[in-house]
């Protein structure tokens, strides 16, 4: 067994963590990604598989971040998180449960890394003007981190993971929302009673003060708003129709960046400069990086191992195999990150012979797993990398250790009762 593989990934991954000065998460992937090629791990075949599989998702996302961008320009979350602390009215309690509430709907149709590093700026300014004291500010920070993750469930391009997933196993848009969108409200409210559960006595802790909050409308053009939730409301309907004739999402959510961008620029809401900073073109690279030293572990072994287990598990009965998938997809991507497990995890499936109800489960434990089971660890998802590091240039450093307590007490019960559900429902509308 060529153990060479795997050591390239963990010092990829390990590079990827620490983020060198000058190399960016996708320089480092690509640099994995050339050492397995070099070694003969993949082909030039191999090349084109990868990005015949990820060209939709990668280009969706960037999409999608774009998207948030230019509609954080134009005020809106900042709107929506200005009328979050109104209503709150001095209570931190309340003002804990909106942000989880306001955090699962960006994730939702904005993506887990949109609602991750939009709003974290945003928390961390709103808790600043609160006067709330900084040894004190950690329940918001992991509410609003975790809640996008584990939010990020109901639709194709809620998640990285979920298009990749989607894509290779060929459900539609409509056909996904109809079996994760009750999974996905258990999903969000066990989310919100267990960081309620964990943060109780920390929010109880926090010295009250007087709110001077001012109603001030923070929207830089009421016009471009409007147009812009009926842009928005044309490609999701574009998603869901065009799914039905395997229109990749990319053809819908790319126009509607190209456009929002356009109509930004001209109201020099943002500029091109602006908007190309913004965009997250080495995510591009990491995903294509990371799937091609993935695609090198057949050399190990590892998807044929995980082809047993799957096979096994589809022996148990379909409820302790939907239960025990998708924690595995989960464990697999706290240690090899999520994006490199959906693929791992996707190609084992494909190699198993399943019966016609878990060819559904099977898929969608993996996405449930892949998109929550991460943050147990901190290096369980993209998401979460770029989230510490914008908190600790923020200012904002979370150890390690506390990480991975809380995220473990966190994020079991809710994959958990995630997966059952999804077990549940699934069944119920077969």
């Amino acid at each position: 067994m060529n153990l060479l593989p795997l050591l390239i990934f963990a010092i990829t991954l390990i590079v990827v963590i620490i983020r060198p000065k000058y190399l960016g998460i996708g320089y480092s992937a690509c640099l994995g990604a050339l050492a397995v090629y070099l070694f003969g791990f993949v082909t030039n075949a191999d090349v084109l598989e990868v990005v015949k599989l990820t060209w939709n998702a990668t280009l969706a996302f960037v999409s999608l971040v774009v998207i948030c961008f230019i509609l954080d320009e134009i005020g809106l979350f900042e709107f929506a998180a200005q009328k979050m602390v109104i209503y709150s009215k001095n209570s931190y309690t309340k003002l804990f449960i909106y942000l989880v509430l306001l955090g699962a709907v960006v994730s939702v149709f904005f993506a887990n890394d949109g609602a991750a590093l939009i709003l974290t700026p945003l928390i961390i300014a709103k808790i600043k003007l609160l006067k709330i004291p900084h040894d004190k500010v950690l329940p918001f920070i992991m509410a609003g981190g975790f809640i996008a993750d584990s939010a990020s469930i109901p639709l194709v391009t809620s998640n990285l993971v979920n298009i990749i997933a989607a894509d290779y196993f060929h459900i539609t848009y409509g056909e996904y929302a109809k079996y994760m969108i009750v999974p996905f409200l258990v999903s969000v409210t066990v989310s919100l009673l267990m960081l309620l559960l964990v943060y109780r006595k920390s929010l109880r802790a926090i010295p009250l003060s007087d709110w001077k909050i001012e109603d001030t409308n923070p929207i830089k053009s009421k016009s471009l708003s409007i147009i812009s939730a009926f842009i928005l409301l044309l490609m999701f309907i574009g998603c869901f129709v065009g799914g039905y004739f395997r229109v990749p999402v990319s053809f819908f959510l790319m126009p509607a960046a190209l456009l929002l961008t356009l109509l930004a620029i001209s109201q020099k809401i943002t500029t091109v400069k602006e908007t190309y900073k913004a965009t997250p073109f080495s995510i591009i690279f990491f995903a294509l990086g990371m799937f091609l030293i993935v695609l090198s572990f057949k050399e190990i072994g590892l998807i044929h191992l995980l082809s047993q287990l799957l096979r096994w598990f589809g022996t148990l009965g379909n409820l302790l195999a939907t239960l025990f998938t998708g924690l595995l997809a989960g464990i697999l991507s706290c240690f090899l990150n999520n994006l490199p497990a959906v693929m791992v995890k996707s190609l084992a499936i494909s190699h198993v012979n399943l019966s016609a109800v878990q060819e559904k489960l099977f898929p969608l434990a993996n996405i449930i797993g892949c998109d929550i089971g991460p943050k147990m660890f901190p290096m369980g998802s993209l998401a979460t990398l770029l989230w510490m590091h914008l908190l600790e240039k923020k200012g904002f450093k979370i150890r390690y250790g506390n990480f991975i307590k809380v995220g473990i007490i966190l994020t079991l019960p809710t994959v958990i009762l995630t997966l059952l559900t999804l077990y549940t429902w699934v069944n119920f509308i077969q």
